[in-house]
């Protein structure tokens, strides 16, 4: 077992405990939406590989896990328009894929 392995083993077993400790996983089922946002993928990621580990253990202590891999998605830079806090409170006139991502996990 590499280093690597050691620390991502020992830090799911943190999450399954933390969460079972923290919550009744009977009654409370945690919601977590995973923002992944490597622009790497096909196994080349360490940092898709460490959060898939950390999301299986979120998932074996009972929550709900959602993963967006953000290389996926049209995401358009701010343009500083500032319509967002003025003529369309927290709604970002610019129609991409984050604007569709918020909205359905509000």
């Amino acid at each position: 077992m590499t280093k690597a392995d050691y620390v991502v083993t020992l830090l799911r077993e943190f999450i399954i405990t933390a969460y079972q400790n923290r919550f009744k996983v009977s009654e409370n089922t945690m919601k977590v939406l995973a923002l992944n946002s490597s622009p790497r993928s096909n196994g080349q990621s360490k940092t898709e590989q460490m959060m898939l580990q950390l999301v299986k253990g979120m998932t074996e202590a009972g929550a709900s896990v959602e993963v967006i891999n953000l290389r996926e998605k049209r995401i358009r830079n701010c343009t500083g328009c500032f319509t967002c806090w003025t003529r369309t409170p927290g709604v970002c006139v610019l129609k991409d894929d984050m604007t569709q991502n918020f909205s359905q996990n509000g």
